[in-house]
């Protein structure tokens, strides 16, 4: 599910740094507290194991002060192909990136296949998928590479946008139809009978021997 991160424009304050995590069951080292960072894809490399056989190595960028705060995948994508496809060319900090879009998912185990670098997290682990302005950090030859996958990302956030409105829209309709029939209901007038006060002709005289 989205969630509501700051708005576009809006700088994020810290810093971006990549994290490498060594097997599925070793977690991330921590890196600088006290700033905010961003995520990023997986890369594999190997390495040799402590029982001697080979294990893959996991790197992408983690927040700096440890959440669980990583960057989409594709941005990652965009940082490797910038530098060359190797991971220790890239950038060790990524500072004031500018947060477009959060997307919170839970650990599963097909998260875990779609996306390695949450293999050593345990399941149902909720995290966050971090979608950025790398524009400053990226050179021409790798937004022309990318431009058609631009393209459709910005296509399909219109898209996004555009459904949003229109259920936000037919939710205040909805709601307003409601507000209108609740309050009708209590303006209803009701045909309630008003018990006329008794008069002397509604009165039977008493006999006389019984008057005092």
């Amino acid at each position: 599910s989205e969630v509501a991160g700051p708005s576009p424009g809006t700088p994020a304050s810290g810093t971006y740094s990549p994290s490498p995590a060594i097997g599925p069951s070793i977690s991330s080292p921590a890196l600088g507290a006290g700033s905010s960072s961003s995520p990023g894809l997986s890369a594999m490399s190997s390495t040799i194991a402590p029982g001697g056989g080979r294990q893959p190595i996991i790197s992408f960028y983690q927040a700096a002060d440890g959440r669980y705060l990583f960057f989409e995948p594709f941005f990652t994508r965009l940082l490797l192909h910038e530098h060359g496809g190797r991971w220790d060319g890239l950038p060790a900090v990524l500072e004031d990136l500018r947060l477009d879009r959060l997307t919170e998912i839970s650990v599963s185990e097909d998260a875990r296949r779609r996306h390695k670098f949450l293999q050593h997290l345990p399941l149902g682990t909720v995290v966050l998928l971090a979608e950025v302005d790398l524009r400053n950090h990226l050179g021409t030859d790798t937004k022309n590479y990318f431009a058609e996958e631009f393209s459709k990302r910005r296509q399909q956030r219109k898209k996004e946008q555009i459904r949003s409105k229109r259920e936000e829209r037919i939710g205040k309709s909805r709601a307003a139809e409601d507000e209108e029939r609740y309050y009708q209901a209590l303006n209803v007038s009701h045909n309630v009978p008003i018990q006329q006060l008794p008069t002397a002709e509604d009165f039977v005289p008493m006999p006389s021997g019984l008057r005092s």
